[in-house]
């Protein structure tokens, strides 16, 4: 089975590399598309942004905790907002605090007394950039993703960060990790700033197992590989990807399945 599923992540780039188009695949599913309240939800509304910036880390009953600030700019003065947070593998958004008003300068301000009589949401208590907010024994490549919304969901933006990241940088070259599946069995290592045009090789290799193949860089020199590291009758373990181009090689390496959350 593991051969089978190397052979699945790397035979895309394999037709890319070769020229050909890739396989046809079915319709994406758009009928949750547009819940603004699900990840990765509706189109940021244009004009509006969330940013999320690191303030520090420290450690919780031995667990590493990650501390930051958010920050919400362009929505319309007087506008109600609400902060969620869309953990990975989750039906739906988590209502984290209600209560936020656009104030006169575009400042996202609390103002606890205008939230609906029926909200069940927690009450902010600060304004939404002095909000310390934490992401507490995440795995390596595991997203933090929240989302400034309206009560109506007319009205939103999003922000994401890894705070655990996984990266290999080689001047203008870099590769991240990002986990797809919260049980750590789908990963994706995405590339940026590569030349377009140019001819890499992609090696996986996850305990015993190995697959290699070779792939042409999009126009755009950004590109995604999709890597399941399964091994059978393994729970867990280590894998690792190397990207080459030319003299130079970038290397991941990260701990999936249950020996990504030992931390917890």
């Amino acid at each position: 089975m593991r051969a089978v599923f190397l052979a699945v992540a790397l035979l895309a780039l394999a037709s890319l590399a070769r020229g050909e188009p890739p396989a046809a695949q079915p319709p994406a599913d758009t009928t949750l598309a547009s819940d603004p309240w699900m990840w990765p939800g509706a189109a940021s509304t244009p004009e509006v942004t969330l940013q999320i910036f690191p303030v520090g880390q420290d450690t919780v009953s031995g667990r590493p905790r990650q501390r930051y600030k958010a920050l919400a700019l362009g929505f319309p003065s007087a506008q109600p907002l609400v902060l969620w947070g869309f953990r990975l593998g989750a039906d739906r958004g988590l209502c984290l605090q209600s209560g936020f008003v656009v104030d006169s300068a575009g400042h996202v301000s609390c103002d606890p007394v205008s939230r609906a009589a029926d909200d069940t949401c927690a009450a902010c208590a600060l304004p939404l950039d002095q909000i310390i907010l934490t992401a507490t024994a995440y795995a390596a490549g595991e997203p933090y993703r929240l989302g400034v919304i309206s009560p109506d969901g007319r009205l939103r933006a999003y922000a994401e960060t890894i705070p655990v990241p996984v990266v290999s940088e080689d001047d203008s070259l870099r590769l991240h990790l990002e986990m797809v599946r919260p049980d750590g069995l789908e990963y994706a290592v995405v590339g940026e700033g590569f030349r377009p045009g140019s001819k890499v090789g992609v090696t996986t290799r996850s305990g015993d197992r190995s697959g290699t193949q070779k792939m042409v860089v999009p126009p755009e020199g950004r590109f995604r590989i999709e890597v399941f590291p399964q091994v059978v009758g393994e729970p867990g373990g280590y894998t690792s990807v190397t990207v080459t181009v030319g003299h130079k090689s970038l290397t991941l390496d990260w701990p999936w399945g249950h020996v990504a959350f030992r931390g917890r």
